[in-house]
C-alpha cells in the first residue's frame, strides 16, 4: 500500500543537522509516509548517515547522485516518490511532531490541493511553539491575488517549497529549475494555479535553520535581482490570464 505523504529531503553539506532533521520526521505522529533522502554527491558523511539511517527505518529511502543543486536533487526525489501527497523539508531544518497530520487533515477536510503552512526562524530546537490553527481557504485565483499583492513584498519567504503539503498529481509536467535562483518562486506560483481550493494555516509546522552565513542573510547582491525580475514576470503572466488581479 503506498503511503499518503512522500517527504523529500535533500541533502548536501548538513553532516552537523542532518540527525535533527531526520529524527523530527522519524517522530511524526502521522504513521502513512515515507522519506525520501537525496544525498546531492554530498563530500562530507551525509550519504553515510542516510544509509544509516534507511537500514533501520524501512520507511527511508536513500538515493545517491552526482552533485547538481537543490532543484536537481527535488527533481530526483519526485521521481522516486510514491505518496498521494508531497512534501518538501531542507536538510538543515526540522518539522514540528504535529506537522504531517496537520497539514494532512487541512487538506483532507477542504478538499485543497496545496496547504501553506507557517514557519518559525530559530537556532535549534529548543524554540517553543505557541502558534494557533486558524485556516484560510483561497480558490485559485484568490490564492494568486493574495500572493501576488502581499506576498511579493516579502518574496523569499511567502514562496518556499517547504512548508507545504502538494497533491502530488500537481507535479505533473513539472520540475524545479536547475541553477535558477529562487527556483521556489515560479514552481510554487504554476503549481497554485493548477488548484482549485488553496489552504493557508497560521499554525508553525515547519522550523527554518537561522544560518547567518546562508543567502538570505547576505548582503544584496546584484544575483538577487532575479527575485525582482521573477516577480514582475508573474505579475505579468497573471494579469494577462485573469485581468482582474
Amino acid at each position: 500500500m503506498n503511503p499518503m505523504i512522500s517527504v523529500i529531503v535533500p541533502v548536501y553539506k548538513v553532516e552537523k543537522y542532518i540527525d535533527r532533521c531526520l529524527e523530527s520526521l522519524i517522530n511524526q505522529d502521522f504513521d502513512s509516509f515515507e522519506i525520501i533522502l537525496v544525498d546531492d554527491g554530498s563530500p562530507d558523511n551525509c550519504g553515510n548517515i542516510c544509509d544509516e539511517y534507511s537500514k533501520k527505518f524501512g520507511f527511508i529511502k536513500v538515493v545517491h547522485k552526482k552533485n547538481g543543486g537543490l532543484s536537481s536533487a527535488r527533481n530526483v526525489g519526485l521521481e522516486v516518490a510514491s505518496g498521494s501527497y508531497i512534501c518538501f523539508v531542507d536538510s538543515d531544518d526540522w518539522l514540528d511532531s504535529h506537522a504531517l497530520s496537520a497539514l494532512y487533515k487541512i487538506a483532507i477536510d477542504n478538499n485543497a490541493e496545496i496547504v501553506s503552512g507557517s514557519y518559525k526562524l530559530a537556532k535549534d530546537s529548543r524554540v517553543k511553539n505557541k502558534s494557533k490553527n486558524n485556516v484560510k481557504i483561497y480558490d485559485r485565483d484568490d490564492a494568486l491575488e493574495y500572493y501576488l499583492r502581499q506576498g511579493m513584498s516579502n518574496i523569499i519567504s511567502e514562496y518556499p517549497a517547504w512548508s507545504k503539503l502538494y497533491k502530488a498529481e500537481l507535479f505533473e509536467g513539472e520540475r524545479f529549475p536547475v541553477g535558477q535562483l529562487y527556483e521556489d518562486v515560479v514552481t510554487v506560483f504554476k503549481l497554485i494555479k493548477k488548484t482549485k481550493v488553496y489552504a493557508k494555516t497560521e499554525k508553525i509546522i515547519y522550523y527554518y535553520f537561522q544560518n547567518t552565513s546562508s543567502i538570505t542573510h547576505n548582503k544584496f547582491k546584484m544575483a538577487d535581482m532575479d527575485a525582482i525580475k521573477i516577480g514582475e514576470q508573474l505579475v505579468e503572466e497573471t494579469q494577462r490570464e485573469n485581468p482582474r488581479i
